[in-house]
């Protein structure tokens, strides 16, 4: 009988022990939560993939500032701010908070979303990502060396060959630093190169094998690139099954900057 008062005592106390440093924890997170922190400075940090990402920081300043207009902010409202963050940069995937003390400083780490073009015509203009998500264009960020297309998206499939199209570009370096658009004209797709501060037009034509045409064009610009530059073509057709066709001196459309 007395074993077993010891061994209920035992567990009575062990049971205590654990409660007390439960309870202990939960104070300490409140304190931790309920902290002051100073949100005047304000650093940010950011992480980008693929694409090169520019955010004005002033104006990232001025979200915060405007959600909280006191010096001081409580610990547990930094995600408010992540919140309104999200909202304002939806071309962000992540973004994380992270509170230096020492130095009275918020850094924001922002991871942006995987951005394969820029939609634009007389409708709209947005991002569209590797997902296919369509993220509209704000003030508060710009992505540069993204591939502008030009023109409607009338359907999933051609929606689907612009994303191919693009994401074989920018697997090749050799290809990818000389394209800087691509476009939908009387149903045909073109991409847009600039070679010596001169555009010049490569036809990929109507069909759906256009990963074919992208690897003639890399095997062409290979062979001849120097010869494009120094004779200034403006056309170079791709849709051809067993050659390529380069013009001098033919316009489809206005391609002046």
């Amino acid at each position: 009988m007395i074993k077993i008062t010891n061994i209920l005592k035992k567990k009575n106390d062990t049971l205590c022990g654990l409660l007390l440093l439960i309870f202990i924890k939960i104070i300490i997170l409140f304190i931790y939560h309920n902290e002051k922190i100073n949100i005047q400075n304000i650093r940010i940090k950011l992480i980008y993939n693929k694409n090169i990402i520019s955010i004005n920081k002033h104006d990232i300043n001025k979200i915060v500032h405007k959600y909280s207009k006191q010096k001081y902010i409580r610990r547990y409202k930094l995600r408010d701010i992540k919140k309104i963050l999200q909202k304002k940069l939806p071309i962000i995937k992540n973004i994380y908070l992270y509170v230096d003390k020492n130095e009275n400083t918020i850094y924001i780490y922002l991871i942006n979303k995987n951005i394969v073009v820029r939609i634009n015509n007389k409708q709209y203009s947005y991002y569209l990502t590797d997902k296919q998500e369509k993220i509209k264009t704000n003030k508060y960020y710009y992505l540069k060396n993204v591939i502008l297309y030009e023109g409607l998206l009338n359907s999933k499939k051609d929606t689907k060959n612009i994303i191919k199209i693009i994401n074989y570009i920018n697997k090749q370096k050799y290809i990818k630093e000389y394209i800087i658009g691509i476009k939908k004209y009387k149903n045909n797709f073109y991409l847009l190169s600039e070679l010596n501060n001169n555009i010049h037009i490569i036809k990929l034509g109507k069909n759906n094998n256009f990963i074919i045409q992208l690897i003639k064009l890399k095997n062409f610009y290979n062979q001849y690139l120097h010869k494009l530059i120094k004779e200034k073509y403006t056309i170079i057709n791709l849709e051809y099954k067993n050659q390529i066709v380069a013009k001098k001196n033919k316009i489809l459309w206005n391609t002046k900057k």
